[in-house]
């Protein structure tokens, strides 16, 4: 059958039968409170239990530690449910703070819903949840967003993004069920802030905690609604995958490694910064924030009790003075108990991950790192040095190591020996994106699925641009979010493509969303799928990933896109080498990392070869 006929018709039956088998759904019954399903927008497929509280306020003295679980005694009849408090996005909008204009695909939220107390989380739902003998597998989305700002869902008249519409849709094509879970974790200085002086008296990583509290609810209501918590997929971009990284490589009080309490995830374009010097750098950056706040000696207990407002304005001061650097202040960073290693690092060659997922993905997409650095002046090796400088910060050593990435025989050489800013962008995309997605495949290589998005083309597919397949759905009008989010002329042109070929682009979606759907499903991207598109096979090791990596983009023709072409052709395997997640790209920045954290490692005959590189690039 004709692929547009069979996702017509499939997605006609599909809502037809959900429709015609509406029942009552159950509530959702926790000991501090009862949540009832409600309807979204003018859908009859799908319902959600909105803004359920699964964590305690982070307020107070709860500012600054570990997410909590309510208790009966928690009274939620005075909830005002919100996003999390994230930086202000008037403010990196501005010249002084903004180094990647254009950015702001992720700046998707609503500003003026947010609060301190953001501990919610939704749950999608089939309208005939009740109709399925079996329990359900359960998808968890974790947001993008620098760990700075985002939110588990946003809203405008045009529909609705990071819902579960989509993967509800699509599974329901093939007879299946999935359920499809997202919450807010904390964001910033008040979910970030690490360093000795946070491990002594409150807990770094604190959004982590968040995270981790959301994933211990669904292992615990989520039979309710007929979910299956021993198949629980956890899902996330840019941050949100990072996140997962780091969930893989979390500990237990006792140092062993920690269930992550999810049995499969898709990582998408997985992001963070290296935070590694726990009494050097990271506890600079808690003092400092101290004292902007106004207590200079970094007492704790004065920050939990001191005004959000100021603490908001000092988070944004810091952020706005690392943006424009093209840089973010806040993440996940090693604090010697939850996380005792970079994941990058610990994932592959040194083996210390949870290694018992069934199955992954792991995605890029096309141009990775261009959005953050398009608005930096790198003009020659000054320029250059004082970046990476600020990427890569800390001993004399590694002074010698940030030579290294632009030596004679480097993954960046050919680069580097013509465009400064050409090279440090790659050195971003490599560190910060690239060595991550290679990192999943070289941990789980033989239950890993590999995805290279450049849809619609290169120089469109930038960071962040996949969630438009990952997340559109009919109702939902793109082409207005997109000039929403983006109003410059850029926004404009890519909202008009997509407008055009809004069909297309839904078939495509569908597409893509079924591989994802099936994954949750099966561990299989390709079992669920749809006629007269590529199977999705693990692919053949080697340093380039060429057989089997699934890449997603618009077929060329004499060179340029063929927009008229069947949206399954946007599906291929074989015959396009993945050469930006290569291995040996992977084990540059891998060594690097090793002899950063483990400099007894780097002996003198590795110095001094590394001398030598560098002599041979001041040369140039």
């Amino acid at each position: 059958m004709h692929l547009i006929k069979y996702l017509k018709l499939s997605s006609f039956l599909g809502i037809f039968l959900i429709s015609g088998a509406l029942c009552t759904l159950p509530d959702l019954k926790l000991k501090w409170g009862t949540y009832s399903p409600t309807a979204i927008q003018n859908l009859t497929d799908v319902k959600v239990y909105r803004d359920v509280r699964f964590g305690l306020p982070p307020t107070g003295p709860r500012r600054f530690t570990a997410a909590q679980s309510p208790d009966e005694n928690f009274d939620t009849s005075h909830d005002h449910p919100a996003n999390c408090l994230a930086v202000s996005l008037s403010l990196l909008k501005k010249p002084e703070c903004n180094a990647s204009p254009g950015f702001a695909l992720e700046l998707a939220r609503d500003e003026d819903d947010q609060s301190e107390d953001c501990l919610f989380l939704d749950i999608y739902v089939p309208s005939n949840l009740t109709s399925y003998t079996a329990p359900l597998p359960v998808i968890v989305w974790f947001y993008g967003g620098a760990y700075i700002y985002g939110a588990k869902y946003y809203k405008n008249t045009q529909g609705l993004l990071y819902g579960g519409v989509g993967a509800i849709r699509s599974a329901a094509l093939h007879g299946n069920g999935v359920i499809f879970v997202t919450g807010n974790y904390r964001l910033g200085a008040l979910g970030w802030l690490a360093g000795s002086y946070m491990e002594a008296h409150g807990t770094p990583n604190a959004g982590l905690t968040d995270q981790r509290l959301l994933l211990e609810f669904v292992q615990n209501y989520i039979q309710q609604l007929n979910g299956d918590p021993g198949n629980v997929s956890a899902w996330g971009e840019s941050a949100g995958g990072g996140s997962i990284m780091h969930h893989l490589v979390a500990r237990n009080d006792d140092g062993t490694l920690r269930d992550p309490l999810f049995r499969k995830a898709i990582v998408q374009s997985p992001a963070y910064e290296w935070r590694w010097d726990r009494s050097g750098k990271l506890n600079d950056q808690y003092l400092k924030f101290a004292t902007q706040v106004g207590y200079p000696d970094g007492n704790l207990t004065a920050l939990q009790n001191a005004p959000i407002d100021k603490i908001m304005a000092v988070n944004n001061a810091m952020v706005c003075s690392d943006h424009k650097n093209g840089l973010f202040p806040f993440g996940p960073a090693i604090d010697g108990k939850l996380i005792t290693d970079i994941p990058v690092h610990a994932l592959g060659k040194r083996g210390h991950y949870w290694d018992k997922l069934d199955s992954v993905i792991s995605s890029h997409v096309a141009t990775e790192a261009a959005s953050f650095t398009k608005g930096l002046t790198i003009k020659d090796k000054a320029d250059f040095t004082r970046l990476v400088g600020l990427s890569f910060p800390g001993s004399i050593l590694e002074h010698i190591e940030r030579s290294s990435i632009y030596f004679k025989g480097s993954p960046t050489d050919r680069v580097c020996l013509w465009d400064w800013h050409t090279c440090y962008t790659q050195i971003v995309q490599d560190s910060m994106f690239m060595a991550n997605v290679r990192a999943m495949y070289e941990a789980y290589k033989n239950r890993c699925y590999m995805l290279n998005y450049r849809w619609p083309w290169d120089k469109v597919a930038k960071h962040g641009t996949d969630l438009l397949l990952t997340f559109d759905y009919a109702e939902i009008n793109l082409a207005e979010v997109i000039k929403n989010l983006d109003p410059g002329t850029w926004g404009e042109l890519i909202s008009l493509v997509v407008d055009t070929f809004k069909g297309k682009i839904g078939i495509a979606a569908g597409i893509f969303q079924q591989y994802f759907a099936s994954h949750a499903v099966s561990s299989n991207p390709g079992k669920y799928r749809s006629p007269d598109v590529a199977d999705w096979p693990i692919p053949k090791d080697g340093d380039i990933l060429e057989e089997g990596v699934m890449m997603v983009k618009v077929p060329l023709v004499a060179g340029i896109p063929n927009l008229l072409s069947k949206p399954q052709k946007y599906f291929t395997i074989n015959g396009h080498p993945d050469l930006e997640t290569t291995y040996t790209r992977y084990d540059f920045w891998w060594n690097i990392l090793d002899r950063i954290i483990n400099p007894k490692n780097s002996d003198k005959n590795e110095a001094d070869e590394l001398q030598e590189r560098t002599e041979f690039r001041d040369e140039l």
